[in-house]
């Protein structure tokens, strides 16, 4: 009985530090460009952008177990970078909180990007998740396992942490 908690508790802390470890490898820049104002633009900019890109796949094996946790991780990541680079970090940190409400603790969430870029000559921050709904499946050898994040949302809030930008695979 010893062997196999001892197991279950190494394979937990063993998931959990590879995902910790993933969380150092978030992405925080700026964008140059402006970036377009129409929504439908906007959209297809972040959609041409950000997804499928090899920054987010690396994020693709982190699964769903624990995912509020994981998210609080990686949203304290993102923000200690933010500081670091002198960009906003209090609005990204804002920005984060409301891509945490928009969950509605139904879909699991992983930030693992955020931009800082201009609309208008107006600042807004785009952050970039990986998402999958919360669940297990059981394998082929019988092993009940979580699902991985592998599906993609992008963000875009300006100021007044409204959203002014949306996409998502579908």
């Amino acid at each position: 009985m010893k062997t196999i908690v001892v197991i279950i508790i190494s394979l937990f802390i063993f998931t959990d530090l590879n995902a910790q470890e993933l969380s150092e490898n978030v992405i925080v820049s700026s964008l140059s460009e402006p970036l377009p104002s129409s929504k439908s633009k906007l959209e297809e900019f972040l959609w041409n952008n950000f997804a499928n890109k090899p920054s987010e796949e690396l994020f693709s094996g982190v699964t769903t177990e624990n995912w509020e946790k994981k998210y609080d991780t990686y949203s304290k990541s993102l923000v200690t970078k933010a500081k670091n680079l002198k960009h906003d970090h209090e609005f990204l940190s804002d920005c984060l909180d409301a891509v945490k409400k928009h969950s509605e603790k139904k879909i699991a969430y992983l930030p693992v990007g955020a931009y800082f870029a201009m609309i208008n000559k107006k600042p807004i921050c785009i952050i970039f998740v990986k998402w999958e709904y919360p669940g297990t499946y059981k394998a082929e050898n019988g092993k009940i396992k979580y699902l991985s994040l592998g599906h993609i949302r992008m963000f875009a809030y300006n100021k007044n942490i409204e959203l002014v930008g949306y996409n998502t695979c579908k």
